[in-house]
């Protein structure tokens, strides 16, 4: 079946014309480009090198804290930078996944409890250590997004910046990360 119009091929021999068919008329799925893929771990990894690199001392990074909110909401948080009461939350977000429903629930579950937060709800943070530090309502809340690259990836991401609108939350690109860390370094510096 010819799909297109009919057009002379000069070549050398046979196999020759028919690399020129396959390079301009036959997609192969196998060949074409497909999105690369960045899980959130290494858009967290990212983060926590930034915050490195703005010299923010290692005992105010709290990784993989939980948040409580209210009396029986939780939620967990990526990065916390906290002295007994939280300067910062950060929390990244990769839209270059395969499951991006799971990834746009995440997002909303997550939205919920901090919304709660920004309401008013009485907030603490939990790390790993089991150190209590205090949140208020107006905590500097950054998000770090690794940005969609498809029109699928787009569609989820467009759904959870409803959501970080809505938190007044500050959101930045991968390629930009150095802004949290250094508005963390300011963080740091006025709370002393």
């Amino acid at each position: 079946m010819q799909l297109s119009p009919p057009a002379p091929i000069v070549a050398g021999h046979a196999e020759a014309a028919l690399d020129i068919i396959f390079k301009h008329m036959i997609i192969d799925p196998a060949t074409q480009r497909r999105p690369a893929t960045i899980r959130k771990i290494e858009v967290i990894e990212n983060l926590r090198t930034a915050y490195l690199a703005a010299d923010i001392p290692a005992h105010l990074l709290r990784p993989r804290s939980d948040v409580f909110i209210g009396e029986k909401l939780h939620s967990n948080v990526d990065i916390a930078i906290a002295n007994g009461k939280v300067l910062q939350l950060a929390q990244g977000w990769s839209f270059r996944v395969t499951r991006l429903d799971r990834v746009v629930t995440q997002v909303k579950a997550w939205g919920f409890a901090l919304e709660r937060l920004r309401g008013g709800d009485e907030g603490r943070l939990v790390d790993a250590q089991g150190q209590l530090s205090a949140i208020a309502k107006n905590v500097d809340l950054q998000i770090v997004v690794a940005t969609p690259e498809t029109s699928e990836q787009e569609v989820a991401y467009e759904e959870a910046e409803q959501v970080f609108r809505m938190l007044k939350a500050d959101v930045h690109p991968v390629e930009d990360i150095a802004a949290i860390s250094t508005r963390a370094a300011d963080l740091v510096r006025a709370s002393r």
